[in-house]
């Protein structure tokens, strides 16, 4: 063996086992990562990044630009953990993904809408007309429900899929005559002529986001997810002590007035562990998710044979 040989040996013999050592203490095996979208009930995760109060060696949060990207992920099991609707996490749960709900994060109160053109003005005539929606568990319950309210069912109107970030583009060139969108892009659309239909408003309490994990990591990383429940509240706790600040973040991260941030943080109610835990412990909750699951099934969102008690059950 060379001389330069034998150094190189030796160096790489010393620099391989520091560099992995380096990179599990940086990475450990039980680093949680958890992806998210951005949307205005997330709100906390700005907090948690601005006022560094987060452990980036036991979580690792990865921001998707639309749900439907973050749901693939989590479905993919290219993540740990993922902040979906409870729709989609029962939609996942019934194709035999095997997941955990660890919270309630929170509940829209107006966040998610239907915006039509100008000239329509209820969704009764929406009949046969284009309609455009990101395609999910949570966009096809609304809208579902939207229309079985004017009696109308999905086979009704022409459904587009479109990505979120395209509402806006679509709506403006005329190919669709309403948009299933949630916000920032409600605002912006109401701001460019659109009509509100209806919004989640009409279904008070009904439409709530959960963070969801892999049974599998939560069992194998139960300390990283202690830390990101403890992470959130902290989140929530800065939130809701710097109301200003708060408005200032929505302000900067979605480009909207003052008066829209305002609007916007009061379109979602935001809840820490210990509320989400009142919620999920009520009797209306639970009976809440049965008829969920019956309107899903009705909507053809869910298997007919599903076993409700078990469906509701498995997901906590």
């Amino acid at each position: 063996m060379s001389f330069y040989l034998r150094i190189t040996f030796i160096i790489v013999s010393i620099l391989v086992p520091a560099g992995l050592f380096y990179f599990n203490f940086e990475f450990p095996k039980s680093r949680l990562s958890i992806s998210a979208n951005p949307f205005i009930g997330y709100l906390p995760l700005l907090h948690v990044r601005n006022y560094e109060l987060f452990d980036n060696r036991a979580l690792k949060i990865i921001e998707f630009p639309s749900p439907r990207h973050s749901l693939r992920a989590f479905r993919n099991e290219v993540i740990d953990a993922s902040f979906i609707s409870l729709e989609d996490a029962m939609q996942l749960k019934s194709e035999g993904i095997d997941l955990r709900v660890l919270a309630v994060v929170n509940i829209s109160n107006g966040g998610i809408a239907l915006i039509g053109r100008p000239g329509l003005t209820n969704v009764s005539q929406l009949k046969s007309r284009a309609v455009g929606f990101e395609k999910s568990g949570l966009t096809s319950y609304f809208l579902s429900r939207a229309l079985k309210n004017v009696n109308l069912d999905l086979d009704d109107v022409r459904l587009h899929g479109i990505e979120v970030a395209y509402h806006e583009q679509e709506f403006l060139s005329g190919t669709i005559d309403a948009v299933l969108t949630r916000e920032p892009y409600k605002t912006r659309l109401l701001k460019l002529g659109g009509h509100l239909l209806i919004d989640s408003r009409s279904l008070p309490g009904e439409i709530m986001r959960v963070i969801v994990v892999h049974r599998s990591s939560y069992e194998a990383k139960k300390e990283s997810v202690e830390e990101f429940l403890s992470t959130w509240n902290k989140g929530i706790q800065e939130m809701r002590k710097k109301d200003k600040v708060s408005i200032q973040q929505i302000q900067k991260y979605f480009s909207v007035s003052d008066e829209e941030a305002q609007n916007m943080l009061s379109s979602v109610q935001i809840l820490n562990t210990e509320e989400s835990d009142e919620l999920l412990r009520s009797l209306q909750f639970k009976v809440s998710v049965k008829q969920k699951a019956q309107n899903m099934i009705y909507a053809g969102l869910l298997d007919n044979d599903l076993n409700l008690i078990n469906l509701e059950q498995g997901l906590w």
